[in-house]
């Protein structure tokens, strides 16, 4: 399924739908696409919303469905789920490093990197149920970075039959607020016998020339920086690793049909329920390409009800013309 120099759609929570996935197809695509993260008890519930988390096109066939869970019966029950009831679709991941407290407390996300006597049975069980299709792990350095600990997983991971994982260089505690450690990259990448996927404040090109000229990553996962412009992956994809040249993409951007393009999926393809959540999420990586942004964004966030917010979204390059279409850099 993956390739060597493929770039990755992060899994983000009310971003990576399959509303996302047809803007980015509008502009060229990623190579693999994650959905945000898809909670395993839930999926097996078979809520209402089922239809929606699990609605993996355009492109299932190139889309990950990324499965969190503190329970190893729920993870490879819904992988089962899954694999059977979406034939189409092209893999499963298992979350193993989300830091988010309400996360942890289930037993799920980074704290699977401790649970070592669980994981070579569940890697194991997970890889029956996920035949024909790819299985792969995200996960970080860890709750801290002990060195042993991370290395005592890495070697669970080794033993593994997964197909590849994806590695984001912080702890639990970083967040966002140190810088990614490509050290541990490093030392993961030389360590595991499959590809090791790069994921981490890849936000210019500057950046991600330095990631893929110092650290040799398999491929490349972007998240927010694809967030602000989904129009950036077809633009990396023509940055040789051997032939660095220009340290700035640029682009003219039609930003008022980019607006047009998201209101118009958004009825097709996300419930009412979560269309208010979705438009601000949206009018939040947006604002980052305007001038005036930051104003949309408060009203936007404080509109009553999604129409009101997606007249406003208009509403917005009828005040500022200026702003439909303009250079947009990366």
């Amino acid at each position: 399924m993956i390739f060597e120099g493929a770039l990755f759609s992060a899994p983000m929570a009310s971003v990576t739908d399959t509303l996302f996935r047809n803007i980015c197809e509008h502009y060229g695509g990623a190579d693999i696409y994650f959905t945000e993260m898809i909670s395993a008890p839930a999926l097996l519930q078979q809520g209402p919303l089922e239809a929606y988390y699990c609605d993996f096109s355009p492109c299932p066939e190139k889309t990950v469905a990324q499965l969190v869970g503190g329970r190893s019966a729920d993870l490879i029950r819904a992988a089962a789920h899954l694999c059977s009831c979406y034939p189409e679709l092209g893999g499963i991941d298992i979350n193993m490093g989300c830091s988010a407290p309400l996360i942890r407390k289930k037993k799920a996300g980074i704290a699977w990197m401790s649970r070592y006597e669980e994981l070579p049975a569940l890697l194991g069980q997970l890889r029956d149920v996920t035949a024909g299709k790819s299985l792969s792990v995200k996960f970080r350095i860890g709750l801290s970075d002990d060195e042993k600990a991370f290395f005592r997983f890495l070697e669970i991971l080794a033993s593994a039959k997964i197909d590849f994982v994806t590695f984001h260089g912080r702890t639990q505690k970083d967040k966002f607020r140190k810088n990614v450690r490509w050290d541990y990259f490093d030392k993961a990448r030389e360590y595991l016998p499959f590809p090791v996927i790069a994921n981490g404040d890849i936000d210019s090109l500057w950046r991600y020339r330095a990631l893929l000229r110092d650290h040799n990553p398999y491929g490349v996962m972007i998240g927010r920086a694809a967030a602000r412009a989904p129009w950036l992956f077809p633009l990396l994809s023509q940055v040789s690793r051997k032939n660095p040249s220009d340290n700035l993409i640029s682009a003219p951007v039609d930003f008022e049909a980019y607006v047009r393009l998201f209101t118009r999926h958004l009825d097709e393809n996300v419930p009412l329920s979560l269309q208010k959540n979705r438009i601000i999420r949206f009018t939040l990586y947006l604002s980052q390409n305007l001038f005036w942004g930051h104003h949309l964004l408060t009203a936007v966030s404080q509109a009553p009800t999604p129409q009101e917010a997606v007249s406003l979204l208009h509403g917005y390059f009828e005040k500022h013309p200026e702003e439909k279409r303009k250079k947009w850099s990366f």
